[in-house]
């Protein structure tokens, strides 16, 4: 799996910090050319323990029922890739019940640039989780599925306060 780098700051701390510290303008450029370019994605760190805690093997299938906005998704995909591989494994079906948000979902893997490779390996599907019919997979089973339902939101609390 990826790494991660945490800041002790939020997006608004960067920019105005930016403006005092060469350094800290350093880094922020940094991270938004590092999320333009795909290889790098803000998220709070209580958004990446759901992906953390399914723990995915590469080549397995997972479904990530409510994923929009989409870095949980991300982060799921990296998990099943076979790093190294010609053939990139598993796959990662992405539903969202909400048509908006499945642009949402849409928006983030096009802003994080994945390649054609990793998004053959990437379903989007648009339905009430309950109702869902699963894209055919190689074997029959699903080794995985996600459901942050709904995503609680806990990193959007802690900032309101």
């Amino acid at each position: 799996v990826g790494r991660c780098l945490q800041l002790g700051t939020h997006r608004a701390g960067l920019v105005s910090g930016g403006k005092k510290h060469q350094v800290v303008s350093a880094l922020a450029s940094l991270v938004q050319r590092g999320c333009e370019a795909g290889v790098a994605a803000r998220q709070e760190i209580v958004s990446m323990i759901p992906a953390l805690l399914l723990s995915p093997l590469p080549g397995q299938s997972v479904i990530d029922l409510c994923a929009s906005p989409g870095s949980k998704t991300m982060q799921l995909l990296e998990m099943v890739a076979k790093k190294g591989s010609p053939h990139l494994g598993g796959v990662v079906v992405a539903n969202d019940a909400s048509a908006a948000r499945t642009l949402t979902l849409m928006e983030t893997i096009d802003r994080h640039g994945r390649s054609v490779h990793e998004q053959a390996n990437l379903v989007i599907t648009n339905s009430l989780g309950e109702a869902m019919v699963c894209p055919k997979m190689e074997s029959q089973y699903v080794d995985r599925v996600l459901a942050d339902v709904p995503c609680s939101g806990d990193g959007t609390i802690r900032k309101a306060k």
